[in-house]
């Protein structure tokens, strides 16, 4: 039997404040008063149209150069305001914070199911004993068998003991509030999913490495799962994208398919975590703006592993959340399972630890009874982060800083990276730099962008109307810091910029603040909810209207600036570079032709995307090396294209001087500049310049 009790917390002062009776003076120190109504309605109004020509003066739509100095002064007055409606809509519409009011879900099994249950949790940790051991003996197969048994064994015992939280929605309020949820998911999907092949054109070369490394992982029969992988991440990263190659398609489609689930799946649990920290309001607003939010819309595209940090993290802090609320056990477990996938993805993920410990830590110092009441299911918690991770823990305890390495490759005081930051920034003392570290990572929002050859996007990081309310957003999550919810959202963005930004080198590099899409979603949230309390405080219910339209057509806005500027002009300004324009051509053409690439001694066919792209390419790697001609080795049925790098590669010349009859032609990237010349000789034309030539009917191999 199950029944659901909301438990009295005596340090709810905030929930309970509009409870008391309260002496007032005068008439004019009324919280309620009209003055006080008007005042909050009139700051937020304001401080809304403030931010928005501040952001006009630092991103003019007329396309000149922006004002800096105008546009600060304008957001400084503009936090001002917001500040100030803050402070109204907390007197005037106190509203109860939803963490600390938690629910405990109490079940009472038969006998039979919790014998079973508590029976269960030996069988699975004698799997993962067992698990470990293969894994130590390189019998990776069924180390991976038996670890999946114990996670199965040890969360199924802990349903039986303690109950299942699985219960379908009842109420009508309920199931309008799923569909709007599902509302947002289909347009998040469908801008995600989109002639995902071709946008976005550029196959970077990590995407490639990601592919490459998912391939690997099955023709070695996923033997490396539990161990380090392309620059030294975790092989379990991979593990969805390797799963979206073996079941979907083994190209491009279906290695970016992989993304599109990842990031899709992050808009309903940022629901989640927005619904459990705030209100519905809040929830709806900061899904609708992650679901169109152009970031999260260009890595949840791209088949790198970048998202996979955004969908593990919220995972994590809504199963997190879901268990101190109900205080259930299985949820703890599972939020361990979830805390030790953070561990395992892209290393952006790994703050969400800390920012979990913070939290926890918080509620502790300004709860009395919180450590009292959670102590076992944050030790259970704990637990389960251990059983996921165990298995690595065997293969990493061989090489311990293999797991750190790819962290301080990237950390900002590693010698060759300041001294890198030095030349950049033209500056002589690390203070210097980490001003302009500061400065790189505050500007990427509003006005500056980022740095990286992943996302390339040289224009702020935000469209212009969510931008102007992120700054709101920060702004009100300052000023209600002490209020558990806003302290985990205040903690994970700063912690974020700071260390995963600030402390890293070239500020700010988008993938590795990726975890943190969904705050990003949730400020500009914030700030719209406070304008939305201070009209409904002085118009009621007239005001929630008029806020709700205000509230809708910023959305919309904010949906059509990321679609078009994600879809039209990114997608113009990042066109496809050397190799993917070489590997897409090479792909066309490699059952036709065999490739001959002459370039310079950097340039080689041994690049990722090329690799990637077409697998059994027919190729030779000239590169910077003399070419004997007429070829003394042909292919039998095939012609050869010849690729030069260079247009005024003498060899050009003398390639058309012994193959006259050749085609010659010039492959552009999107935006018609020039990437290389194509000589192409039929075989015909290979046979009459050398009769003797010697015909492979094999292919030549691709290089490795």
């Amino acid at each position: 039997m199950m029944s659901t009790r909301v438990l009295e917390n005596p340090m709810n002062d905030h929930a309970n404040s509009s409870l008391r009776p309260q002496t007032v003076a005068r008439s004019d120190a009324d919280p309620t008063s009209p003055d006080r109504r008007r005042r909050a309605a009139v700051a937020s109004g304001l401080a809304l149209v403030l931010a928005l020509a501040g952001q006009a003066a630092l991103t003019p739509p007329w396309g000149t150069h922006g004002n800096v100095a105008l546009g600060a002064v304008l957001y400084a007055a503009a936090i001002f305001c917001i500040l100030v409606a803050a402070r109204g809509v907390s007197r005037l519409t106190p509203a109860a914070d939803p963490v600390r009011i938690p629910t405990e879900v109490e079940w009472v099994p038969g006998r039979l199911r919790r014998t079973v249950g508590v029976a269960l949790w030996p069988a699975g940790l004698v799997a993962l004993a067992l698990a470990v051991s293969a894994v130590a003996g390189q019998r990776t197969s069924a180390g991976i068998a038996l670890w999946f048994g114990a996670l199965l064994l040890t969360a199924v015992g802990t349903g039986l003991a303690f109950g299942f939280p699985l219960h379908l929605p009842r109420s009508r309020s309920i199931w309008l509030e799923l569909g709007a949820v599902l509302a947002c998911l289909a347009v998040g999907f469908a801008l995600r999913y989109v002639n995902l092949a071709q946008i976005p054109q550029e196959v970077h070369g990590d995407e490639a490495a990601v592919g490459l490394a998912a391939r690997d992982l099955l023709a070695n029969a996923w033997s490396n799962l539990f161990g380090l992988g392309w620059y030294s991440l975790p092989e379990i990263g991979f593990a969805g994208n390797a799963l979206a190659l073996k079941y979907f398609a083994d190209d491009l489609y279906g290695l970016r398919l992989a993304s599109v689930i990842q990031g899709s799946l992050a808009i309903a649990l940022l629901y989640g975590v927005a619904r459990r920290l705030f209100t519905r309001r809040v929830a709806l607003l900061a899904t609708a703006f992650l679901a169109c939010a152009q970031m999260a819309i260009h890595y949840s595209r791209i088949g790198n592993i970048y998202i996979g940090a955004l969908f593990a993290s919220l995972l994590f802090l809504y199963l997190l959340l879901e268990a101190i609320h109900h205080r259930q056990p299985l949820l703890f477990l599972l939020a361990g399972f979830a805390g030790g996938l953070t561990l395992s993805v892209y290393l952006a993920a790994r703050l969400t630890i800390a920012v979990a410990v913070l939290y926890c830590l918080y509620r502790a110092l300004i709860e009395r009874n919180f450590l009292r009441a959670q102590w076992r299911g944050l030790l259970l918690t704990f637990v389960g982060v251990l059983i996921f991770v165990a298995p690595q823990g065997i293969v990493y305890s061989h090489g311990l800083e293999q797991v750190f390495d790819r962290t301080s490759q990237v950390f900002l005081f590693q010698t060759d990276n300041m001294r890198h930051e030095y030349g950049a920034y033209s500056v002589h003392t690390v203070r210097e730099v980490l001003v302009r570290q500061a400065e790189n990572t505050v500007a990427a929002f509003n006005l500056k962008g980022e740095t990286s050859d992943q996302y390339s996007q040289r224009a702020p990081l935000l469209d212009f109307w969510s931008s102007t309310l992120f700054v709101l957003g920060v702004a009100v999550v300052g000023w209600w810091w002490r209020q558990p919810s806003y302290f985990l959202i205040g903690v994970w963005f700063w912690l974020t910029l700071v260390l995963g930004s600030v402390m890293t080198v070239d500020a700010l590099f988008s993938p590795r603040v990726v975890a943190a899409l969904g705050v990003f979603a949730l400020l500009p949230a914030l700030a719209l909810n406070v304008g939305w309390r201070a009209l409904v405080a002085w118009f009621g219910a007239r005001g929630g209207g008029v806020a709700t339209v205000i509230a809708m057509c910023l959305v919309l806005l904010s949906g059509y600036a990321n679609v078009v500027g994600y879809f039209v002009v990114h997608n113009r300004a990042m066109a496809p570079q050397f190799f993917t324009v070489l590997a897409r051509y090479t792909a066309a053409i490699n059952d036709r032709y065999q490739i001959y690439l002459l370039a310079d001694a950097d340039t080689s066919l041994n690049y990722d995307t090329i690799h990637f792209l077409t697998p059994n390419l027919d190729a030779v790697d000239v590169q910077d090396h003399p070419l004997a001609l007429p070829l003394p080795t042909i292919p039998a049925r095939k012609g050869v294209a010849f690729v030069f790098r260079d247009p005024k590669d003498p060899r050009l010349a003398a390639v058309k001087r012994v193959y006259p009859g050749g085609i010659e032609a010039v492959q552009r990237s999107t935006n018609n500049s020039p990437e290389f010349t194509t000589y192409t000789v039929a075989h015909a034309q290979l046979l009459s310049a050398n009769p003797n030539a010697r015909q492979l009917t094999p292919a030549i191999p691709g290089p490795r």
